[in-house]
């Protein structure tokens, strides 16, 4: 399954025999046009047109400027403050999960076919790794429990996603006995989904 065919599963309303460019998909669909500006050409498959369901999908400009949650039930667009909840109590699959830092890029180009069928193993889509990063649930629990027991040290985002810490948060370490946990957030340190924590923690 394709992320356009999770959200707009009609492939009604098309006028033209094509295959599509994304999904590969044969029937009545619609001619396409890019911007030049474009990044996914690479991700395009040999096709002459889009399906109804990638055409829908591609003219939604929030699809590309928002965090959002795909399922059946169609797509929800997030907070950052409340991705969390949700990686806290996935829905049930199929499901898509996208999370942006700029808010301008298609950084789900790339993964348009992760759409996850499993709430123990599954796909997070960001625009800020190469490539959907597939985790567990138990892992991303096991995270956001280091990343509550740092942020309760003091440490700051940057200083959990690099690795790299303040004298006075060795110090203070030190002091409270846990240069232990110091050693558990920089084996995490640059790992994406240890990223996608920080980010969303």
């Amino acid at each position: 399954m394709y992320l356009p065919e999770l959200i707009y599963p009609s492939k009604e309303g098309g006028s033209k025999e094509i295959t599509c460019v994304v999904c590969g998909w044969k029937g009545k669909g619609f001619d396409f046009s890019f911007s030049d500006n474009f990044v996914g050409w690479g991700f395009m498959k040999a096709g002459n047109g889009l399906c109804p369901s990638c055409y829908q999908f591609f003219k939604n400009q929030d699809i590309r400027k928002k965090h959002f949650l795909a399922t059946t039930n169609g797509i929800q667009f997030l907070k950052k403050e409340g991705i969390r909840q949700v990686l806290n109590d996935l829905p049930e699959p199929p499901f898509f999960l996208y999370i942006t830092q700029s808010h301008q890029k298609q950084g789900w180009i790339g993964d348009l076919n992760k759409v996850s069928m499993s709430r123990e193993h599954f796909y997070i889509s960001t625009d800020f790794t190469e490539s959907a990063i597939f985790t567990s649930k138990a892992e991303v629990d096991t995270l956001f429990k280091l990343y509550d027991e740092a942020l309760e040290l003091g440490l700051s985002k940057t200083e959990m996603s690099t690795g790299v810490f303040k004298i006075t948060s060795y110090q203070k370490a030190e002091k409270q006995g846990k240069m232990e946990l110091l050693n558990r957030v920089q084996e995490k340190a640059h790992m994406p989904i240890w990223e996608v924590i920080v980010y969303v923690g």
